[in-house]
């Protein structure tokens, strides 16, 4: 008799450790399970956060490339503007001369009249 009770305290305390481990295994469980949801919440807000912020650079991208376009019309349109106000001023400096010249030729007898011309090439008008 003191045999079975002796076995069956044992078997008791083999389940009662068996229950104990049970539950602290459950419990480890449940506190992964929790670490892992909030892993992946972590991993769901920074995908969002990239997938933003590749948002964010491509459209800084475009409006680089649009600035560089419309830098790079202005600098034409610049030279063209600059083309423009030199074949006019020589243009008025040769006409303020050449009339200089018919009127110096008129009031005085001819002699060889001392002149610059504008030094930059004047081109052709377009057709």
């Amino acid at each position: 008799m003191e045999a079975v009770e002796a076995s069956l305290e044992a078997e008791q305390r083999g389940k009662a450790d068996a229950v104990r481990a049970k539950k602290k295994l459950e419990g480890e469980i449940n506190e992964l399970e929790a670490a892992l949801d909030a892993a992946n919440r972590g991993r769901m807000e920074a995908e969002k956060n990239v997938k933003k912020h590749q948002a964010a650079i491509n459209e800084l991208r475009q409006q680089i490339e649009e600035e560089h376009r419309a830098r790079e019309e202005a600098n034409k349109q610049v030279r063209r503007e600059t083309q423009m106000c030199i074949k006019i001023s020589c243009s008025a400096r040769n006409t303020r001369l050449l009339n200089g010249l018919v009127l110096r030729r008129t009031v005085e007898p001819p002699q060889m009249a001392e002149f610059a011309l504008c030094p930059f090439p004047v081109p052709a008008p377009r057709k």
